[in-house]
């Protein structure tokens, strides 16, 4: 009986938690979260995704700025292709990216944002790509070179 009570327990901790960290992104996102457990399952069938450029250079910029960068990609498979997550290598990049499915053929882009403010120098930095591909994350990247 107390391993039952105790697992119960456990599992109502578990899906609070949940809902707390949907919470989170939703704030995060302003709202616009649109994945859930079902899309998971849904989007698990697995496409292609392809990027026109997987590697960006900057050149050289100047520190205290905001740079953008676009990666474009094109779902290349037959099955919707769903971005789960986008992550940036460091605190000084941002990524924004779609969060709802791109239909066989689409075509959409990852926009990036780096801030150079008190960067002075050489980088280079990632962005991770989580997605239902046969390769399951992908590695974007840039270059900079940071003056003062």
């Amino acid at each position: 009986m107390n391993k039952v009570f105790c697992l119960i327990a456990i599992t109502s901790l578990c899906l609070s938690s949940c809902q707390d960290f949907s919470k989170g992104l939703k704030d995060k996102f302003n709202n616009n979260i649109n994945i859930s457990s079902i899309d998971t399952v849904m989007y698990s069938k697995v496409t292609e995704i392809y990027f026109q450029d997987t590697m960006l250079d900057l050149g050289t910029v100047k520190e205290g700025k905001e740079y953008q960068l676009v990666y474009h990609y094109e779902n290349k498979g037959k099955a919707p292709l769903m971005l789960f997550s986008v992550s940036p290598s460091c605190g000084c990049t941002i990524a924004e990216f779609s969060r709802h499915p791109l239909q066989a053929g689409g075509k959409d882009s990852i926009v990036a944002k780096f801030d150079s403010n008190e960067k002075a120098g050489s980088y280079q930095k990632s962005v991770k790509v989580n997605c239902n591909s046969s390769e399951k994350v992908h590695t974007l990247s840039f270059r900079v070179q940071v003056k003062p």
